[in-house]
């Protein structure tokens, strides 16, 4: 059998940690351990960082909360951003994404489009080796971690619902987290 820990393939990346998910834990865990010198990326399967914010995409998507309660508690964030109005539509929450990663300059320490596949320990190494595929091209590659962080929210898995007939229903049907940019 073969396991992550006896892989032919080179590690392309070292590193202190890697984060998965770039929602609002993710991205506030990368730019709090970077500030603390640690080596850190954050690993993202969507295109860009937003987490749930980022994948549901439907016409009407907006926070049930008001929006100061996402927001990081950053004083170079929240001095600078004011949002347009309490309960913010899922466009206005990616645009706040967009701000805090430009103003923290996390891009530099993001991989985008890569998904996490399989991690296992190494007990020898005291570290983590990471299978991640890159979501354009299909390629994998393997990191090396002392630390693993799945920041992953309770919305970054799809559910869907049993309901009898669902598969052979021939209109178009798309779960939330799925649903096509700009299909209304």
């Amino acid at each position: 059998m073969n396991t992550l820990l006896t892989d032919p393939r080179s590690v392309t990346e070292e590193l202190d940690v890697l984060v998965v998910g770039g929602g609002f834990a993710g991205v506030y865990q990368l730019e709090h351990l970077r500030s603390r010198g640690f080596a850190v990326k954050l690993y993202e399967a969507g295109s860009e960082a937003g987490g749930v914010w980022h994948w549901n995409q439907y016409p009407g998507a907006r926070v049930d909360t008001p929006a100061t309660a996402y927001q990081l508690s950053d004083e170079r964030i929240w001095s600078e951003w004011n949002w347009s109005e309490v309960y913010p539509g899922q466009e206005e929450i990616q645009e706040y994404f967009r701000f805090v990663i430009d103003k923290l300059d996390l891009v530099k320490d993001m991989r985008c489009d890569s998904r996490v596949v399989a991690a296992q320990f190494d007990d020898n190494e005291d570290k983590w080796i990471i299978e991640t595929r890159d979501e354009k091209t299909g390629e994998t590659f393997l990191t090396r971690a002392r630390f693993l962080l799945p920041m992953l929210g309770t919305g970054s898995k799809a559910l869907y619902p049993n309901i009898p007939g669902l598969d052979d229903f021939k209109g178009d049907s798309f779960h939330t987290s799925h649903w096509p940019k700009g299909y209304d």
